[in-house]
């Protein structure tokens, strides 16, 4: 036990890191170290107070929670602020988060709650990571040069690919998104394509809420209120440029937060 005293740091910094105690135990003993079981490094853990908890107090973490309100919205329930902050690099348990955003924001919290889309069904099962890959267009924003295109593996539910474009383009979705997707490629026990509208609510139809109440919905209330003062003319083709050109960096900056955010997020059972 006093042997591995040398490498507290070690063995806390993988315990953070989400490694189990087999994991640490195999890695200490390939650098030499004896009488490092997995039995061992459990009973150091214990009494070298080394948890997985990040050991952030409820009132710091309702502060903490409180801010990324301020930068992400409303929108975000228990698991997308847990990788919100997980992606941050603030390892917090969903439950503590859960609590923590209905302390700060109890009427968004309510809100969430009773939404329509938490009843949702399952529409298929897929078997493992590169099974199947759902590829989908947003055009909230299109008629400010504005559309999204994202690509959701539809077994880990993780945003693989995604790209921002003035117009739909196919070429810019090949080279962006489905060519850069290497396992989903020569996959030929599986049909190649399978287009379906909307209604299928795949996967990646019900990402589009949150990109939408997060991203596009507050730009396009920005947006339409200066047409409407008359403050830019979209009829000009360098006034529309100029306009496409300010959007797609401001959605790209968003769109990258709500990736990181959601592919870190818990997913259950898996």
């Amino acid at each position: 036990m006093e042997e591995l005293l040398d490498h507290h740091c070690l063995i806390q910094q993988m315990i953070l890191d989400g490694r189990t105690h087999q994991d640490i135990s195999q890695h200490l003993t390939s650098l030499g170290i004896k009488h490092a079981s997995a039995r061992t490094i459990s009973r150091f853990c214990s009494d070298n107070g080394i948890t997985r908890r990040c050991g952030v107090d409820e009132g710091a973490l309702n502060h903490i929670v409180a801010e990324c309100v301020k930068h992400v919205g409303p929108t975000y329930g228990r698991k997308m602020m847990t990788g919100h902050l997980s992606s941050k690099g603030i390892n917090v348990s969903e439950a503590r988060v859960g609590k923590a955003l209905a302390t700060v924001n109890p009427r968004y919290h309510h809100l969430r709650q009773q939404g329509s889309r938490n009843f949702n069904p399952v529409p298929y099962q897929a078997d493992h990571f590169g099974h199947k890959i759902h590829l989908d267009q947003n055009e909230k924003l299109v008629m400010f040069g504005v559309t999204h295109v994202i690509a959701v593996d539809g077994y880990s539910v993780k945003i693989v690919r995604y790209t921002s474009m003035p117009v739909k383009n196919n070429i810019t979705i090949y080279e962006d998104v489905y060519r850069k997707n290497e396992q989903y490629h020569n996959r030929r026990e599986y049909q190649p394509y399978c287009q379906t509208t909307s209604i299928k609510n795949h996967r990646v139809e019900r990402l589009w809420v949150e990109i939408n109440n997060r991203l596009n919905f507050p730009i396009k209330r920005a947006i339409v209120q200066i047409v409407n003062n008359n403050r830019i003319d979209l009829d000009d083709d360098i006034v529309k440029y100029c306009v496409s050109s300010l959007l797609l960096n401001l959605c790209r900056i968003g769109l990258k937060t709500v990736v990181e955010s959601w592919n870190a997020h818990p997913i259950p059972g898996i």
